[in-house]
C-alpha cells in the first residue's frame, strides 16, 4: 500500500513537471530539458501513474492491461534516455535510422498485448523469466551504448572558450552523475528479478518499482525546486533572440558586479566609478550593435571602432571587456560572427554561395578560423551544423 501510494505521488510531481516545461518557455530552451528528457519524464510518470492505480481497479482484465503497459514502458525509457544523451552530448537529430532503437519495444509491446488478448491472464513464470532477461539485457546493451556517447570524440560539449568551457563541464557532470545514479538504482531493481528467475521467489518484487521510484522523485522534485538551475543551460542563440527587449540579455557573457579589489590598476580604479553608472546601459548597446547591425562583419573592427559607433570612449569598452565580460572581446567577435554565419545558413544563404564565401561575408579571413571558431563555438563542424538543417 505504501509503494502504491509513492507511485501516485512521483506521478502526480512527474505531471506537474512537464506542465512547467510546457508553459515556461525558458525551460523548454534549456539544453538539459531537451525533448527526450521531456518525453522521458512523461513516460515515467504515466509508467508511476499505472502502478498506482493498478491495484484500484477490480476488474482482473484491465489490471492486466495497465501492468504490460507499464512494462511496454520501460521498454521505451532505455532507447529514449540514450538518446537523450546523445543530443546533450554530440547534438543527435531524429532520422530515419532511429527508429531501429524502438523495434524492440513495439515488438514487445505487440507481443504483450496478443498475450492479454488470447489468453487474460498475467504473464507464466516462464514467460516473465524471459521478460525480466529481455529487459535486463536491453539494459546493459544501452548501457554500453551511453557508456560510449559520454566518452565520444565527437562531443558538442568541446570549446577553447572559457565561458562555454565552464557551462560545458557542468553539463558533462550532470550527464555522468544522471548516468551513474540510473545505473546503481537500475542494479539494484535488478536484485527483485534476479530473486524470481533463480530463486523463483517473488518476496522482494513488490519492492522492484522502489529504485526507479527514488530516482524519479528526486528528478521530479530537482526540476520542480531548481527552474533556475536549468534555465542557466539556454543556448546561447536562445539568448540572442531575445534582444529586442530594452535590457541585456547575454548573461553567460556579462558580469554585472565584480569585486573592486579585483580592479588591478590605479587607472583602472578610476574608471570604475564612471563606468558603473553607464554600464549596463553599455552593454545593452554592444548587444544591440553586435547583433542588429553588419558591424562585426567588417574583418578590420577593433575596440576603437566599436567605441566609435555606439559614441563611448575607447577606454570605457577596453574596462568592460576586461572585467564585465567572461568572454575577451576576440572571442566575442567570434561569437557574434557565428552566430550571423548560422542566421544566413538558416536563410539558404549556401543556395547560391559557397561555405568560404560565409566565412568571408561574416567577418573571417579565411574559412580555416571561421571552421575552428564554428566548432567550438556551436559544438559542431558547419557541415554537421547544415545536415541537421536539412535533416
Amino acid at each position: 500500500m505504501l509503494i502504491q501510494f509513492f507511485c501516485l505521488l512521483v506521478a502526480i510531481l512527474g505531471l506537474l513537471t512537464i506542465i512547467s516545461f510546457l508553459t515556461n518557455p525558458q525551460l523548454r530552451i534549456a539544453s538539459i530539458m531537451n525533448k527526450y528528457m521531456a518525453t522521458l519524464l512523461l513516460l515515467s510518470a504515466i509508467k508511476f501513474l499505472i502502478n498506482g492505480i493498478s491495484p484500484l481497479f477490480q476488474s482482473e482484465s484491465l489490471r492486466i492491461a495497465l501492468n504490460s503497459t507499464s512494462t511496454f514502458i520501460i521498454f521505451l525509457i532505455f532507447p529514449t534516455y540514450y538518446i537523450y544523451i546523445k543530443e546533450l552530448y554530440i547534438g543527435y537529430k531524429i532520422k530515419k535510422s532511429t527508429s531501429i532503437h524502438f523495434v524492440l519495444p513495439t515488438v514487445m509491446g505487440l507481443l504483450l498485448a496478443y498475450y492479454n488478448y488470447a489468453f487474460n491472464q498475467q504473464l507464466s513464470f516462464e514467460l516473465k523469466k524471459m521478460v525480466v532477461i529481455i529487459a535486463m539485457g536491453s539494459a546493459f546493451f544501452y548501457g554500453l551504448l551511453i557508456q560510449r556517447t559520454l566518452k565520444s570524440k565527437k562531443s558538442k560539449l568541446e570549446s577553447d572558450i572559457p565561458a562555454f568551457q565552464k557551462q560545458n563541464n557542468i553539463i558533462k557532470k550532470w550527464g555522468i552523475s544522471l548516468s551513474l545514479i540510473c545505473l546503481t538504482f537500475t542494479l539494484i531493481g535488478a536484485i527483485p528479478w534476479i530473486f524470481l528467475i533463480y530463486f523463483k521467489s517473488e518476496t522482494l518484487i513488490p519492492f522492484v518499482n522502489l529504485p526507479g521510484l527514488l530516482i524519479w522523485f528526486g528528478l521530479f522534485s530537482f526540476y520542480l525546486t531548481n527552474p533556475e538551475f536549468i534555465q542557466r543551460f539556454n543556448s546561447l542563440g536562445s539568448e540572442i533572440e531575445t534582444l529586442k527587449s530594452k535590457s541585456i540579455q547575454l548573461n553567460r557573457i556579462w558580469i554585472t558586479k565584480i569585486d573592486p579589489l579585483t580592479i588591478s590598476s590605479v587607472k583602472d580604479q578610476k574608471l570604475s566609478d564612471k563606468i558603473n553608472e553607464q554600464l549596463i546601459n553599455y552593454m545593452y548597446r554592444i548587444e544591440q550593435v553586435s547583433f542588429f547591425t553588419d558591424f562585426f562583419r567588417n574583418p578590420d573592427c577593433g575596440i576603437i571602432e566599436l567605441s566609435t559607433e555606439i559614441n563611448a570612449p575607447s577606454s570605457h569598452i577596453s574596462y568592460i571587456f576586461k572585467y564585465h565580460s567572461s568572454v575577451s572581446f576576440t572571442d566575442f567577435k567570434k561569437i557574434v560572427r557565428i552566430q550571423d554565419a548560422t542566421n544566413l545558413l538558416r536563410t539558404d544563404f549556401l543556395k547560391t554561395n559557397t561555405i568560404e564565401s560565409l566565412a568571408m561575408k561574416v567577418g573571417f579571413s579565411s574559412y580555416t578560423p571561421f571552421f575552428s571558431s564554428f566548432k567550438n563555438i556551436k559544438g559542431m563542424s558547419p557541415q554537421d551544423f547544415i545536415n541537421k538543417l536539412e535533416n
